[in-house]
């Protein structure tokens, strides 16, 4: 097992950097835990993202849009570092994928929060992505310990 992989030295270690994945259901929890941990960067799931939610039935995808800019905005306007994080289909073509990542950009870019990197979901290692990232001059960040939304109690 990979060290950033163990859910213990994450919830432990990793409470700088914050994974959104769950805007609508977390939003009032996120923002109290931004303040009491200290977070400097969150990497958040792309509004346009709703299937891919960690609880997409909870939810309706109107709901979910407003909710994760909302979020979001706040957390722009509080200094931490809004970074993209985004789900693409494994068979998810070349062109569908370079669509989702370039609207998800223009809506990070909208809320004036980070354009120049992009964190991959399950997708980590696909060519595509890669290949997209490297067209569009983004960064994909190392792994790092992080904490997740749904974690916070």
């Amino acid at each position: 097992m990979n060290i950033m992989d163990n859910r213990f030295l994450n919830k432990t270690l990793g409470k700088k950097t914050l994974f959104i994945e769950a805007p609508t259901l977390t939003k009032d929890k996120v923002l109290e835990f931004v303040k009491k941990n200290k977070v400097t960067r969150c990497f958040c799931l792309s509004p346009i993202d709703y299937t891919q939610s960690k609880y997409p039935s909870e939810t309706n995808q109107r709901e979910f849009y407003w909710d994760s800019l909302c979020l979001y905005l706040k957390l722009v306007k509080l200094g931490i570092k809004v970074i993209p994080h985004i789900h693409l289909n494994k068979d998810c073509s070349y062109e569908e994928a370079k669509n989702k990542i370039q609207r998800t950009l223009t809506i990070f870019w909208i809320m004036k929060a980070c354009t120049d990197e992009i964190y991959p979901g399950w997708h980590i290692k696909s060519p595509v992505f890669k290949k997209i990232c490297k067209e569009l001059s983004l960064k994909i960040p190392k792994k790092m310990f992080h904490y997740y939304d749904f974690w916070i109690e």
